[in-house]
């Protein structure tokens, strides 16, 4: 972080497209709007519905921004941009619903592969089995490979 305010160059971020420095420096009720927009983009561009308040995206996008920070694994997610982190979660939670058919499981595939499912598998068990829960409750099914 810079020592004083006067050391921080917004702008010269701006410019570079950083995204993840923007995203921490704007105040909350940005955040949220921008949040709407990209929900919007989504759906424009791909049918998608995203349910959750977009206030539960700013904290979720916030979490994954400072645990990445403390890990020392910043470098992948500021490639990534918000959009991405943002896309990222909802598909990972099964709240990016789409009108083609596919389930929860089908898109986070289509967004994967099934390499990157293994590892999302084994990493996060919890979420995996949640995901599991929420095609079975949308009468939709995923046959878990072994």
């Amino acid at each position: 972080m810079p020592e004083s305010n006067s050391d921080f160059d917004l702008k010269k971020h701006v410019r570079k497209g950083n995204t993840l420095i923007i995203w921490l420096v704007s105040p909350r009720q940005y955040k949220i709007d921008l949040v709407d927009q990209l929900k919007e983009m989504n759906f424009n561009k791909e049918g998608a519905t995203i349910s959750n308040p977009s206030a539960y995206y700013v904290d979720q996008i916030n979490n994954v921004i400072y645990i990445s920070l403390k890990n020392n694994q910043i470098k992948g997610y500021n490639k990534k941009g918000i959009g991405e982190i943002f896309k990222t979660i909802a598909i990972q939670e099964g709240n990016f619903n789409t009108n083609d058919g596919r389930n929860a499981m089908e898109i986070m595939r289509d967004y994967w592969g099934e390499e990157e499912i293994e590892w999302y598998k084994k990493a996060y068990p919890e979420k995996f089995k949640a995901l599991i829960e929420i095609n079975k409750r949308k009468r939709n099914t995923y046959h878990v490979p072994k």
